[in-house]
């Protein structure tokens, strides 16, 4: 299996990230920022834009943003990209979108320019309401994880697998399809990845370190441990990779109850998410008695 890898710092990702968050905060609970970000957003930005993001069930142009931020010129403004988005006809754009879309993503061609003209206007207003005050050094160590995951890709005798996957909290790349691989570090989504797969491309953001938070990280770990139903479930994925499907007969009880174990155990860098062609598969990451170790000697000390 081969990919060209490349790294990409735009904050224009991470302002698009920040957005489709706060529209599908499903999972946020899981995340660093927690529930309460939603509440810390809505005193930011004005009663007028909440309520019509309130009124959108949702903006499929998010998911189709990075594709066309890959074709901006220039990636590292996000004036510039926004400026340069008002200008494609709707024609325009379905040949900017359509190389990078396989038959299910068409949807996101129906209604192009008015979509890209809602969505023009929200991120607009959400970037001058909230993401311009984004503090400067979570940007800064943005970069800074970025230039850290450049020099591991260059100089590591590991192999790229094994370097997405340290970044990556776990995310093992096993699709065919595959041709390009663009990592974007991310704070709003830490400490998970999300990915954004089209055709052979596949954009992955990857949580920046919590620089000066190694007890968290650690607490994160043995938060994921502590619980009976998480460490069956450690012991049943480290035998072999195993679907959500398996997981949940494993241990019985509902999705929602499988689906949550899961999430802690990712969230805590545990287990490891296989992405293949047929389905995602999940297997426990057998070095994580060595990390515990580690930063346990290291907090003790």
């Amino acid at each position: 299996m081969t990919f060209q890898v490349r790294v990409d710092d735009s904050p224009v990702y991470e302002l698009i990230l920040s957005f489709a968050l706060y529209k599908r905060p499903s999972n946020i609970k899981y995340l660093d920022v927690g529930s309460k970000w939603i509440d810390h957003v809505n005193n930011q930005i004005s009663p007028s834009l909440r309520k019509k993001l309130e009124e959108k069930d949702d903006i499929a142009f998010i998911d189709v943003a990075c594709i066309l931020l890959e074709q901006c010129p220039n990636r590292d403004s996000i004036e510039a990209f926004l400026e340069w988005l008002k200008k494609p006809s709707s024609g325009e754009l379905y040949e900017l979108l359509c190389p990078l879309l396989v038959e299910c993503d068409t949807k996101y061609l129906l209604n192009i320019e008015n979509s890209r003209t809602e969505f023009l206007e929200l991120i607009h207003e959400w970037n001058e309401q909230y993401f311009k005050h984004f503090p400067h050094r979570l940007l800064s160590e943005r970069v800074n994880s970025a230039n850290r995951l450049k020099a591991d890709l260059n100089d590591s005798d590991a192999s790229v697998a094994v370097v997405i996957e340290k970044y990556a909290t776990g995310l093992r790349i096993e699709r065919e399809d595959i041709n390009e691989v663009i990592l974007l570090p991310a704070y709003h989504f830490r400490p998970l990845h999300t990915f954004s797969f089209f055709k052979d491309k596949l954009f992955i953001w990857y949580p920046i370190r919590n620089t000066g938070m190694e007890e968290d990280e650690l607490l994160k770990i043995l938060k994921g441990m502590a619980d009976s139903k998480r460490l069956q479930i450690l012991k049943f994925l480290s035998k072999e990779k195993a679907t959500f499907t398996d997981v949940q007969k494993e241990i019985g009880g509902a999705k929602g109850n499988a689906h949550h174990h899961l999430m802690i155990l990712r969230s805590a860098g545990l287990i490891r998410v296989h992405l293949t062609n047929e389905q995602t598969y999940f297997s426990t990451r057998l070095c994580f008695p060595d990390t515990v170790k580690e930063q346990l000697l290291s907090f003790l000390k």
